[in-house]
């Protein structure tokens, strides 16, 4: 015969406290003395007390669960941003539930939101920087607490409805494109991501701006994804006539396409083209020349996320945005003033 589960009250009688102590330090409220609460956490493991989380929810209204919704196809940069959302939320005490969805695709975005939000998790990070998942957020939000983590951490996904949502994280890409008028360069192509991501848009306006404000003319191809591959078509369409001196990729997937294309058109990196890339993925300083690019610290954001999420969740009424994360210029081999094919290779 099975033994009967130890409850609360034979907690507090092994530590000769109240029933509502126990409760108050399973909790974590305030007000607990230092003592109260050692002794009641010995007697937890003593007794071998495990909390009913599907009774506490009934109570509570709580089930301890968050939900985070990605792009079915995530770069680098989304993981990393996962990742310390899901460290965030476990050192918070909630569990996670992650649901993933194509952002072009509507009714798929539509249903795994749903599913998560079926399930019952106290609130929602929304990972996906698109224009569509931004009215899903938006729609999300009258039901269950959510914070959109697109260019930068947002708890209200409405303020990236106006056209120019994003703006404030163009410092970046400017870093970046200023970085390459200042060593010279003055034929500067931009590789940018697919249509509708907001990232892709932030960084393409940042880029003509730059441009313009040094009256030189811009040059924009848009990628169809965010891989590599996608990086090297895009090099091969601008190096099919009058080709740049300079590359700012939207990303360092991309960059690391245009590297594959330069090596195999003989192209010398940085001397024949300087490329500059947007992430600091893990991977950036190992690329052949090591890359230059901008660091957007995305574990960083992805903490933010969850901090906003939980301020949300302790006063439901609070709205707000987090600060943006500030961006860096690093500095590797994979630029330097325009040059001519013949000149010294990196390579």
């Amino acid at each position: 015969m099975q033994s009967r589960r130890p409850t609360l009250h034979d907690v507090a009688r092994v530590a000769e406290v109240s029933h509502q102590t126990v409760s108050r330090v399973l909790n974590d409220a305030p007000y607990v003395s230092k003592q109260a609460r050692d002794r009641v956490l010995a007697a937890v493991r003593e007794v071998g007390y495990r909390r009913n989380d599907a009774a506490r929810a009934l109570v509570t209204r709580r089930t301890g669960m968050i939900g985070m919704l990605l792009p079915t196809s995530s770069g680098v940069g989304v993981t990393r941003k996962a990742g310390a959302i899901e460290a965030a939320a476990h050192a918070a005490g909630y569990g996670m539930l992650v649901g993933s969805a194509d952002p072009d695709d509507t009714s798929a975005l539509a249903a795994a939101a749903d599913g998560l939000a079926r399930r019952g998790v106290d609130g929602l990070v929304v990972v996906i920087a698109h224009r569509q998942a931004i009215a899903l957020a938006e729609e999300l939000s009258q039901r269950v607490p959510s914070v959109l983590l697109a260019s930068e951490v947002l708890e209200d996904p409405s303020a990236l409805a106006a056209p120019e949502a994003g703006r404030a994280e163009e410092s970046g890409p400017r870093l970046a494109v200023e970085h390459l008028v200042g060593l010279g360069h003055r034929r500067i192509a931009h590789i940018a991501g697919p249509r509708g991501w907001i990232s892709a848009e932030t960084r393409v306006h940042a880029y003509r701006e730059v441009m313009a404000e040094h009256g030189l003319p811009d040059r924009v191809v848009s990628a169809t994804d965010w891989t590599a591959r996608a990086g090297h078509a895009a090099t091969l369409e601008l190096l099919h006539a009058d080709p740049p001196t300079a590359v700012f990729a939207a990303n360092d997937q991309f960059a690391l396409g245009v590297l594959h294309a330069c090596h195999e058109r003989d192209i010398r990196v940085p001397h024949g083209l300087s490329v500059v890339g947007y992430d600091d993925s893990p991977d950036a300083a190992y690329f052949w020349p090591p890359l230059t690019t901008v660091a957007k610290r995305a574990e960083e954001l992805g903490r933010r996320a969850v901090a906003l999420l939980l301020a949300r969740l302790a006063e439901p009424e609070a709205h707000g945005s987090a600060e943006p994360v500030t961006p860096r210029l690093v500095m590797r081999a994979s630029t330097a003033p325009p040059g001519v094919h013949g000149a010294p290779s990196l390579r």
